[in-house]
């Protein structure tokens, strides 16, 4: 059983995987091929393409699609209809998702504006702790003292110089943030009052 898709050039219409009609064999360029009786959306008794296709998982597309083999493969690892079959059953939660996250942003942003200073100085002491806690984890794992086995087994694999430099530049991150947070405490003030 073969579906003939209604194009616009080379391209699907909206819907147009739901509206194809059921045909004998895939049309040649400019040649009438007759609808099967029971097919509900042709248009009169045959159809008529103005380009060649070719059956393609049960589909009649444009040749020239064919000959393109990246989508033949697509095709072939049943990657498109795997997508289209994911989409039609989880578009509930792709949507929920969408609304979810909108909310979310519009929420912080009020959070942003209600308490921006707070805001502003917690990130950057937690910055400012995080960079020093990675920092310290290297040098500890570079004394040897172990900390986390998943951190252990991937940071085995560099030196114990590389581990110290690493550690020390952290570290250092962090002090430097500190002090230009304190240098520019007035500035940040100011600027996070004009949120």
């Amino acid at each position: 059983m073969l579906f003939f898709i209604y194009l616009d050039g080379f391209f699907p219409r909206a819907g147009s995987l739901s509206n194809a009609v059921c045909v004998q064999r895939c049309p040649l360029e400019n040649e009438s091929v007759p609808c099967l009786p029971d097919s509900v959306n042709c248009i009169g008794p045959n159809i008529m393409a103005n380009y060649s296709t070719t059956s393609f998982q049960n589909y009649c597309i444009p040749t020239l699609v064919i000959d393109n083999q990246d989508l033949a493969q697509a095709f072939n690892s049943n990657l498109l209809s795997a997508w289209a079959i994911d989409m039609q059953r989880g578009w509930m939660v792709l949507a929920a998702a969408a609304v979810i996250s909108m909310v979310a942003s519009l929420l912080f942003l009020l959070v942003i504006r209600c308490c921006s200073g707070t805001i502003i100085w917690v990130s950057i002491f937690i910055c400012v702790a995080g960079l020093e806690l990675i920092g310290i984890m290297f040098i500890l794992e570079a004394k040897g003292i172990s900390i986390n086995n998943y951190i252990t087994e991937n940071l085995t694999k560099l030196s114990y110089n590389s581990m110290i430099i690493v550690g020390s530049g952290f570290i250092a991150g962090g002090v430097l943030i500190a002090l230009i947070s304190c240098c520019l405490r007035s500035r940040i003030a100011l600027g996070s009052k004009s949120v």
